[in-house]
């Protein structure tokens, strides 16, 4: 298992990517990372937005390969927060009617195999499922 441990700022988002990525491209080098950055990149958003309003901590990122898939694990010790309880956005309103937010968990949904959330302590702890779709015949 590797880890990342980084203030949950803006700025740590791209050594975050580059640490998911350079996992997913061990297991197949071919892949297109590019769903896979941007729903990481909404789930951490969400906690570098959220997860400490009165003050800062960090997130760690787990990655860890588990047959032809990848085990990553998103850590913070902010407020309880459980992305598996939101409710999917209603994609046939108008955009006029819908509530601002949502869609980043959406994708992430979509993005990914499984998402299972728990609170250990006082950390949340999202535990990710990829699996890096089968390369097209070159």
């Amino acid at each position: 298992m590797d880890s990342l441990r980084l203030p949950a700022t803006l700025s740590s988002l791209p050594g975050f990517r580059d640490h998911v990525c350079s996992a997913v491209l061990g297991l197949a080098p071919d892949v297109d990372t590019g769903m896979l950055e941007m729903a990481l990149e909404e789930l951490l958003v969400n906690v570098v937005n959220y997860a400490y309003p009165e003050g800062s901590g960090d997130i760690e990122v787990e990655t860890e390969a588990r047959g032809g898939a990848l085990r990553i694990a998103i850590i913070d010790a902010g407020l309880a927060y459980d992305p598996t309880e939101t409710t999917p956005p209603d994609l046939e309103a108008g955009i006029e009617d819908r509530p601002i937010g949502g869609l980043g968990v959406f994708l992430a949904k979509k993005v990914f195999a499984s998402m299972i959330y728990r609170r250990d302590e006082d950390k949340n702890i999202l535990e990710l499922s990829y699996a890096p779709p089968p390369s097209a015949p070159g």
